[in-house]
């Protein structure tokens, strides 16, 4: 192991003491001892270890992503939960090392960069749902049936726009759809009220709509919704396919 001694951060006697993996791509594993404070943020950690956004690609669990301003690339982490709400696309200067080992449960940090990297985008399905909301698409497949069924309304619009598509403000980058996905289903069991808060949602049809598309199964007993991973891939692949049926009918258009 490398250890290499970071400067300190706040009181020396108040710093902890982090393992950190780095692997960029075709160069050889390197391994740091990186001591750091409560105040220490994701940003000192790659100036420190001399990196650019560019040179992290993931992490181990997949959390990090890449968003675009203007012609720079920025390197975020997709989701952390503050004051028991959910931030999206958190820049790595606004996100503290003490908030990413606590959120994801980690004891080192390990980054790599693999052959390529590209900024984050966003997919297509907010827009598809918004349009199959405003009744432009009326194809018969899984999400129309599944925005039937939950009788989604005008208010999904808007709370789409506004915490996914940063719609009208443009402060952040839009959020993909995978990164909500992810976020929901690294817990195996969920409240409805503490979905709904974390999500800072008020439409409950809405908050069951996405536990359900994502493989939870609600339990009158308990009144709580179990993760179902039949359920998850059931859904997984007719959500992909009519997302793709989607796309086909927009190339057809456009052609």
């Amino acid at each position: 192991m490398i250890c290499i001694s970071k400067k300190y951060y706040g009181n020396e006697d108040d710093n902890v003491k982090i393992e950190v993996v780095y692997k960029g791509c075709g160069e050889e594993l390197q391994n740091f001892i990186f001591e750091y404070c409560e105040t220490t943020t994701l940003a000192d950690l790659l100036n420190e270890l001399g990196l650019n956004p560019l040179d992290v690609y993931m992490d181990k669990e997949n959390h990090l992503c890449h968003y675009t301003r203007g012609e720079n690339v920025y390197l975020a982490v997709k989701y952390i939960v503050e004051e028991g709400i959910v931030k999206w696309i958190v820049p790595v200067e606004q996100c503290t090392i003490e908030e990413y080992l606590n959120q994801f449960n980690l004891t080192s940090i390990i980054w790599y960069k693999p052959d390529g990297v590209g900024a984050c985008g966003i997919e297509s399905f907010w827009s598809f749902l918004i349009t199959v909301i405003n009744g432009a698409y009326t194809t018969m497949d899984f999400i129309v049936t599944m925005v039937d069924s939950f009788n989604l309304g005008k208010s999904v619009i808007s709370y789409i726009s506004k915490k996914f598509l940063h719609i009208p403000d443009g402060v952040f980058p839009p959020v993909d759809n995978e990164y909500v996905n992810q976020f929901i289903c690294e817990k195996k069991v969920w409240s409805i009220d503490v979905f709904m808060y974390e999500f800072d949602l008020d439409d409950k049809e809405f908050a069951r709509f996405l536990l359900y598309i994502n493989g939870y199964i609600y339990d009158e007993l308990t009144n709580l919704y179990f993760f179902s991973n039949e359920l998850h891939m059931r859904n997984k692949r007719k959500y992909n396919e009519a997302l793709q049926e989607y796309s086909n009918s927009l190339n057809g258009t456009l052609g």
